[in-house]
């Protein structure tokens, strides 16, 4: 995955995903601004910052850290089927703090046609290798909202289908 990352814009770029109006803003000191549920940032952010905290779970159980500002997923989705993926949206959603907590999924958007030949050389590729799936926004809007939880926006990098879609827990 690292390879397929090379080139390719990050969320945290400019332009890309308003993180400081979306996750900094507003911010509650009293709990934890970010967890990388399944992003692959642990390792990377541990080497950098050693007054954080590294906490090993299963985004099939329950999360062990409530009411952090924002939970992240990065090209995890992708890899199960849409039973599992409400498992882990449960999960969240128990632990996510109503009109506060965030969770970020950084995940391809397609579009509902024309995609590029590029885009569909991934979808097969992800299909026959790993059994893995890109969806749709439409079909990203149903899994979320099945698992009683909101899109609050989707916001995609100039050219390209990665996506960061923020979900909240209104109630």
């Amino acid at each position: 995955m690292s390879g397929y990352h090379i080139g390719r814009p990050n969320w945290l770029d400019p332009n890309f995903y308003p993180s400081e109006e979306c996750i900094i803003k507003g911010v509650d000191n009293d709990h934890v601004l970010f967890l990388d549920v399944g992003g692959g940032m642990g390792d990377d952010v541990a080497n950098m910052r050693l007054d954080l905290d590294i906490v090993i779970g299963d985004f099939f159980q329950e999360q062990q850290i409530k009411g952090a500002r924002a939970y992240f997923l990065h090209s995890v989705l992708h890899d199960w089927p849409n039973k599992q993926c409400q498992m882990n949206f449960h999960q969240l959603k128990t632990a996510m703090k109503p009109g506060y907590s965030r969770l970020l999924i950084y995940e391809n958007v397609l579009p509902e046609q024309n995609p590029s030949w590029k885009m569909t050389a991934l979808v097969i590729i992800m299909m026959a290798n790993a059994g893995g799936i890109e969806r749709i926004e439409n079909i990203w809007k149903e899994l979320v909202e099945a698992s009683g939880l909101e899109v609050n926006g989707i916001w995609t990098a100039d050219g390209n289908y990665e996506s960061v879609i923020e979900i909240v827990r209104n109630h």
